[in-house]
């Protein structure tokens, strides 16, 4: 789905063979292998897919439960994710692209922004 510019709801179920193998069989193999309950890997799934369509919304809608503390930004940091093509990989814990130093550019992006509207 990176092939998408602009993220949309639409491109967040389109991806190819990569993007499967990085997106959705970590969630879906250790479930299998620890031999979850098909339930849980269903509460996981409702979760995720909430998270996957917020994040590809463009809106960082106010009422998400999911866009609060360190999940906060997800649909603006994924956004830059795609527009750039660079950094901001985690949508769902913006604390691991802090870690990782991924996001440098991101809050420099953001910076320059502000900086210019002052003008």
């Amino acid at each position: 789905h990176h092939e998408f510019k602009a993220s949309t709801i639409w491109a967040s179920e389109y991806f190819g063979e990569i993007d499967f193998a990085l997106n959705v069989l970590p969630g879906v193999l250790p479930a299998l292998l620890l031999r979850s309950h098909f339930a849980v890997l269903m509460a996981f799934t409702v979760l995720r897919q909430w998270q996957t369509v917020q994040s590809h919304s463009g809106y960082d809608l106010p009422f998400d439960p999911f866009n609060r503390g360190i999940f906060h930004g997800g649909a603006r940091r994924h956004d830059f994710h795609h527009s750039h093509n660079h950094g901001c990989y985690s949508d769902f814990l913006p604390f691991w692209d802090w870690l990782c130093g991924t996001d440098v550019k991101y809050h420099d992006y953001w910076l320059e922004n502000r900086r210019r509207a002052a003008y």
